[in-house]
């Protein structure tokens, strides 16, 4: 079985010289992977405390199904989440609203990158045409997703 280490990319964990050990560890430890996630931004007393309750703990039961995503995947894997915080989109100048509609259709057209040598796309938040994205995915074009979300 081979293991990633997931690195987080927010304050220290952010700065270049930080990640760049992380990954000299992870890789003299053995690790496969290094994984890290990303914000567009951050701020500094956000709005909404989610994912963690207002004890500090994350608010999933012990007992939920949860497979690992690291025993799920072997090659590569894009992972995509919706988004929580609303000072992110509004930073950004993106609507708030209808978040899991746009990360739907965002998805899609990826795939559509993924899939076609040159690729044209048209929906409501997203669109493109006779556009080349290389490299493409080499099994089958296709690069397992994990998605995670909630929206109104």
């Amino acid at each position: 079985m081979r293991l990633g280490l997931h690195a987080l990319g927010v304050g220290p964990g952010a700065k270049r010289a930080v990640i760049e050990a992380a990954a000299a560890a992870a890789e003299q430890r053995g690790f496969a992977t290094l994984w890290a996630g990303e914000h567009v931004v951050m701020v500094d007393e956000p709005a909404s405390r989610y994912p963690y309750s207002v004890d500090g703990t994350i608010a999933v039961p012990a007992t939920a199904d949860w497979i690992d995503p690291l025993i799920a995947l072997i090659f590569a894997a894009l992972g995509v989440g919706i988004g929580w915080s609303r000072e992110e989109f509004d930073a950004l100048g993106v609507p708030f609203e209808r978040r899991a509609a746009r990360t739907a259709e965002y998805v899609t057209a990826m795939r559509r990158l993924w899939c076609d040598d040159i690729a044209s796309f048209a929906g409501e938040f997203v669109s493109f045409g006779q556009v080349r994205l290389n490299p493409k995915p080499v099994h089958d074009r296709r690069i397992p997703r994990i998605l995670g979300g909630t929206s109104d």
